[in-house]
């Protein structure tokens, strides 16, 4: 079982989260992509995880594609492209109620909508994604499903119609 982890704006949370699920589980690896000036303080935070460092194009795609659970608790991301992406390589994602990502996944349906800043919720949701495999592929499922139908140009259009709707005088 590998959990892919995107630290966001978050980084400090993850040695936490790390030392939680540990106590309970031993079968899984912490897969950190990306790179930062806090590398070294999470590397000593978070004995037994894989830094990957910077990836881009097909090594990131393998990265995403051998995981299982995407962990993403960044609360000031105002998209949360990277969790469209995980969702689409089939990763079922853990993220903050908060932000972006929020409004991508369906909690309890597409993955599990975390308390922001709170790294036990986190963990407890990530539990039980470990705790149960069949949670986990139908989340998968549905998460894809989701995903498959999604695309830019949906984003832009409907962005589009409320900016339009805000314009004094229009009836859209």
């Amino acid at each position: 079982m590998r959990l892919s982890v995107n630290l966001g704006k978050r980084p400090a949370d993850f040695g936490a989260n790390l030392r939680l699920t540990k106590k309970s589980h031993h079968d899984f690896t912490m897969v950190i992509a990306g790179d930062g000036p806090a590398r070294q303080k999470l590397e000593s935070l978070m004995p037994g995880a894989i830094f990957l460092g910077h990836l881009e194009g097909l090594e990131f795609s393998k990265a995403y594609a051998s995981s299982d659970i995407f962990v993403f608790p960044s609360t000031t991301e105002t998209f949360g492209n990277v969790t469209i992406e995980a969702m689409a390589s089939g990763l079922v994602p853990v993220v903050a109620d908060a932000g972006g990502s929020k409004s991508l996944v369906k909690n309890g349906e597409t993955g599990f909508l975390a308390r922001p800043k709170d790294p036990q919720d986190t963990f407890e949701k990530v539990n039980r994604l470990l705790d149960d495999p069949q949670l986990r592929a139908r989340m998968k499922i549905a998460g894809l499903d989701f995903v498959k139908n999604f695309s830019w140009e949906k984003v832009f259009d409907s962005l589009l119609q409320i900016y339009l709707k805000c314009l004094p005088g229009k009836n859209l």
